[in-house]
């Protein structure tokens, strides 16, 4: 058995403009969902928020996890709590709170529903380094998104050269090991999805830091929940 890979440009995107900034959406599952509807499982976006203060949609039912790319936030949710957001650093919230954004920024998002949980991470990938991800059939997606430069992906004796926004997807990856090179010292999002067959709630693991250090999160998380959604950004 050999890993399915797909790789799509961002010819293969669905840009749209809202009145805070603009929004990509790379990835959504099933591909015959509407974002607008929310009949979706999970999706994972891109988005530019260009203006001082912005009031999120509220969406009912999603679970959200959103990392800073460039730039800094603020993200205010009304009776809950504060994430200050610079570059790599990661906020988890439900989608139906009341939620306020300050400040400009481009961020990675991952939305989720019902059983399929989410989460992401980042670790850094420069010039001629490379690192391992352990893939496992747990998962019934894997996927890497190059937000800049270019990178070089190896698995199971097949290689995979990913350049600025390209996405590569893995549907129910075996068990095995992706070796990431740069080519360029590269942005990097490596994202993982699976299903429950238990219908479940969103809930969050606790902490009274909720900025834990993205290697934290990386070693702990992955081990927690096989039901995970985790993405993994380079300097």
């Amino acid at each position: 058995m050999t890993n399915r890979v797909t790789i799509l440009t961002s010819n293969k995107y669905r840009p749209a403009k809202w009145s805070g900034g603009s929004t990509t959406e790379l990835f959504i599952i099933p591909v015959t969902a509407v974002y607008k509807k929310l009949d979706f499982d999970f999706r994972l976006s891109t988005a530019t928020i260009e203006v001082e203060t912005s009031v999120f949609t509220p969406l009912d039912a999603i679970s959200r996890t959103l990392m800073v790319l460039e730039g800094r936030m603020r993200l205010v949710h009304e009776g809950r709590h504060t994430a200050e957001l610079s570059k790599n650093q990661v906020d988890r919230f439900d989608g139906s709170w009341k939620t306020t954004s300050f400040g400009t920024c481009t961020d990675f998002n991952i939305m989720t529903k019902d059983s399929t949980k989410g989460d992401q991470v980042g670790f850094s990938v420069k010039k001629d380094q490379h690192r391992d991800y352990l893939l496992e059939e747990a998962w019934d997606w894997f996927f890497i998104y190059a937000h800049a430069g270019s990178v070089d992906i190896s698995l199971v004796g097949e290689n995979h050269q990913l350049n600025k926004e390209d996405l590569l997807v893995i549907e129910h990856p075996e068990n095995s090991s992706a070796r990431i090179t740069g080519l360029k010292t590269v942005t990097l999002f490596c994202a993982t999805s699976s299903f429950s067959s238990i219908h479940s709630s969103f809930s969050f693991y606790e902490t009274k830091n909720p900025l834990m250090k993205t290697e934290i999160w990386n070693t702990f998380f992955p081990r927690l929940n096989p039901f995970l959604t985790i993405s993994l950004v380079s300097e």
